[in-house]
């Protein structure tokens, strides 16, 4: 594999760090280190880079960092007690 392609697929790794330790700073904005990260490794890269960094990057962020949509999943146990069974 070539080694651009492998740079490219580490940028999005890094950004993940350091939006880890970043994240109570940058809290509403998930995309903030991987835009500079997908241009970066579509540079390194070129093409293929770029796509290999662009999904890595969306596979990151919407794992890590946009709460599910439309989850039956509740944040707290509490919230589960039924309305006709609650005091």
């Amino acid at each position: 594999m070539n080694l651009r392609l492998v740079i490219a697929a580490l940028l999005p790794l890094a950004a993940l760090a350091l939006q880890w330790l970043f994240w109570p700073w940058v809290t509403p904005f998930v995309w903030f280190f991987f835009f500079p990260v997908i241009f970066l490794g579509a540079h390194i890269g070129g093409f293929k880079g770029g796509l290999i960094s662009t999904a890595l990057s969306i596979c990151i962020v919407w794992y890590f960092f946009m709460p599910p949509q439309f989850s039956i999943a509740k944040e707290s146990p509490h919230l589960l007690r039924l309305s006709c069974c609650s005091p």
